[in-house]
């Protein structure tokens, strides 16, 4: 009866046979031109380029090869084979121009003076053979530059670094094309911050000590900055946590306030909490409060030369001479090794 039903439905019996066969993959051979990939960090923006590098092989590359754009601009996939594709993981500017965190295919319409570098949203073509203007992202134009050492093979390059800018650069023969980007890390960073700060992270009184620390040093968004470190007190209101607090108080001019955190703060202070803040204080030249720390440690637990030495740098900073001497004197008996008998000798000196 099955026989008889194949027989009859020939289209049945195709398909029994299909469905038998196993799927068969292409074979992963070598391109000419192979794959590559870069990627650089700009501050916490990932940028990741793909794209595939020809030889020079000793052709005419510029106006040949490559053709100038000739009243005909016809894009170059600025690589080889599928898409050049770039990413960004921020938003970021191209050459002053804003783009989007996301995946772009990358087109460049050479000629002999400016480029242009197109950023398509379409990144998933074969080279720039379907490429659509009604697809660009963004374009930019660029003034290629010679380079003195000749490139045989394409490539993408970084330089320029900073934490918050970089120079993208295609590389061949003798040109260089280099594209300027740039990101607003301290704002990415806040936005990193508000984000993870709803995942387990934000449980832990370090993960807001540490992104209030951040916007500290960095002179950025002291508002969120406090509300960063009163999260962390309520966590945890430890030494580490109220000082950072005062500081960003102090920086806000809110002293009133900053002076009474600080003073709770020294109450549950250890010895190496207390000097280890009090150094960083003075080497920020903030004298007053230096010696606050300094002196409360002189106070509560034993003599020791550190707190002796800083308590003679701070007076003499403060141009308290004889207080410095005072304390200079006492701190000889505790200097137990050369390198503290030399920085003392020497602060003397420099009296």
């Amino acid at each position: 009866m099955k026989i008889k039903l194949l027989l009859l439905f020939p289209s049945m019996a195709a398909l029994a046979v299909k469905a038998q066969l196993p799927v068969i993959e292409s074979v992963l051979t070598p391109m000419e031109s192979q794959k590559a990939m870069v990627m650089q960090r700009v501050g916490i923006t990932d940028i990741t380029v793909t794209y595939g590098r020809p030889a020079v092989k000793a052709r005419k590359l510029w106006g040949a090869l490559v053709p100038y754009n000739e009243g005909k601009p016809y894009p170059w996939r600025a690589g080889a084979n599928e898409n050049t594709v770039i990413s960004f993981s921020t938003d970021v500017e191209i050459e002053g121009k804003e783009l989007k965190a996301g995946i772009y295919g990358v087109h460049m319409i050479p000629a002999e003076k400016a480029w242009t570098v197109i950023f398509s949203s379409n990144s998933n073509s074969w080279g720039s053979f379907s490429y659509r203007p009604t697809e660009d992202a963004i374009r930019v134009e660029i003034t290629p530059i010679p380079v003195q050492e000749k490139r045989e093979f394409l490539a993408y390059e970084f330089a320029d670094l900073t934490d918050s800018s970089a120079t993208m650069k295609l590389v061949w023969e003798n040109l260089s094309v280099p594209v300027k980007l740039h990101t607003d890390t301290r704002k990415n960073v806040v936005n990193k911050i508000d984000a993870e700060g709803r995942s387990s992270k934000g449980f832990a009184w370090e993960y807001w000590y540490s992104a209030a620390s951040y916007l500290y040093f960095n002179n950025y968004r002291l508002d969120r900055a406090l509300a960063y470190v009163s999260r962390a007190a309520n966590a945890d209101n430890n030494f580490s946590v109220l000082k950072l607090k005062s500081d960003i108080l102090r920086k806000t001019n809110n002293v009133i306030s900053a002076d009474s955190v600080l003073t709770a703060a020294l109450r549950t202070a250890s010895f190496n909490e207390m000097t280890k803040s009090g150094i960083i204080t003075f080497f920020a030249n903030d004298y007053p409060r230096a010696k606050l720390l300094f002196e409360t440690a002189y106070a509560r637990f034993d003599h020791s030369f550190t707190v002796l030495y800083y308590l003679g740098k701070i007076n003499a900073a403060l141009g308290n001479k004889e207080s410095a001497i005072k304390f200079y004197n006492e701190a000889q008996p505790f200097a137990i090794n050369a390198q503290q008998k030399q920085s003392l000798d020497a602060a003397i000196k420099n009296m």
